[in-house]
């Protein structure tokens, strides 16, 4: 069943997010963009992606289904062009809802997707 994720609780309170730059304080180099996915398909994988003009260090989602404490993690692998993909399976969910954020390295700083880390909406 196809689930629309702004009606979900999602990280991300616009539809495109674009890492804002700035200097310290875990704002996000502008060269890292992602695109919120407009919905999931309980029992197939959620692919996250996220576009990088510079090759981050490592890039991680952190997400949770609704009703979850705790937050597991997916890694990103790099793709062509700058593309980098993340999964995460939904064969377990029983909620409608996930929420999830991203922490990334890049040029020796750490970075969050939203700036300042996890939103819901």
């Amino acid at each position: 069943m196809t689930r629309p994720i702004w009606g979900l609780v999602l990280a991300f309170l616009l539809p495109r997010a674009a890492a804002s730059s700035g200097a310290a304080g875990g704002q996000a180099p502008a060269a890292v963009e992602h695109v919120p996915a407009a919905a999931f398909t309980r029992q197939e994988p959620l692919v996250l992606r996220v576009t990088a003009k510079e090759r981050p260090e490592w890039l991680i989602a952190f997400w949770r289904a609704e009703g979850d404490e705790e937050f597991a993690s997916a890694t990103f692998e790099p793709g062509e062009k700058g593309l980098w993909l993340a999964k995460i399976d939904t064969a377990s969910f029983a909620a409608k809802t996930v929420e999830y954020y991203l922490v990334f390295k890049s040029s020796g700083r750490v970075a969050y997707l939203p700036a300042g880390g996890r939103r819901g909406i």
